[in-house]
């Protein structure tokens, strides 16, 4: 379970069973061009990376993913369990989600934020909010 950023930089603190630092793992869901081939550059040795982003086009580096042991899940993503601590940690304020949203629309706003989120500009997320 994901409960910290860790900066890449720095290795995980929670070890694994063999008492060696835990594989990196990294969820994108950004959606964004050209994010997974960076994010492949980048990373460490068995990064884990688990994509959920949208529809955009990417190009990988797959001799780089080889090499580096990199293993890329597209969907699925975390556990019940997870996004249910997720969800309290959110209403608690212990985190804050406004870094993923790119907008917030109400009824009035919904077809435009449909077409825009269409197009390579879309902002990351669109939050509907029907009190807006």
């Amino acid at each position: 379970m994901a409960d910290r950023c860790v900066g890449r930089a720095r290795r995980s603190p929670r070890p694994n069973l063999l008492g060696r630092p835990a594989r990196p793992v990294v969820y994108e869901c950004s959606g964004a061009q050209n994010i997974l081939g960076g994010i492949v550059d980048d990373c460490p040795l068995g990064t884990r990376i688990c994509t959920a982003g949208g529809p955009a086009t990417d190009t990988i580096p797959t001799e780089a993913a080889h090499i580096k042991g990199v293993s890329i899940q597209f969907g699925g993503g975390p556990s019940p369990e997870d996004w249910f601590e997720i969800c309290d940690l959110v209403a608690a304020g212990t985190v804050d989600p406004s870094p993923l949203v790119g907008d917030v629309v109400g009824f009035d706003g919904l077809i435009d934020a449909f077409d825009r989120a269409r197009t390579p500009d879309a902002p990351p997320r669109i939050v509907f909010r029907p009190d807006r």
